[in-house]
């Protein structure tokens, strides 16, 4: 069994489906578990030794977020097919 985080926004469950460092962030990449095309990044802060999901602050840092996201998959599927 797999251990993957869960949290529920506006009555939704979404699932971490994967996390990215870049530099002192950390993206998180959440998708809700009923319907995989609404999804939403998510930085990840810490207090108290507790995690949580804040919003991003801007469409420059959605837009930053999303082009760590297809690099590093993108780059695994080219990995898959060589």
């Amino acid at each position: 069994m797999i251990d993957v985080n869960c949290c529920t926004f506006n009555g939704k469950d979404y699932i971490e489906v994967e996390r990215i460092e870049n530099k002192d962030k950390v993206y998180a990449y959440l998708v809700n578990e009923k319907d995989e095309y609404d999804f939403m990044i998510r930085v990840v802060n810490k207090e108290d030794d507790k995690e949580f999901y804040d919003p991003l602050s801007s469409q420059t840092e959605f837009e930053k977020a999303m082009a760590l996201f297809l690099k590093k998959n993108l780059k695994a599927t080219e990995d898959k097919a060589a």
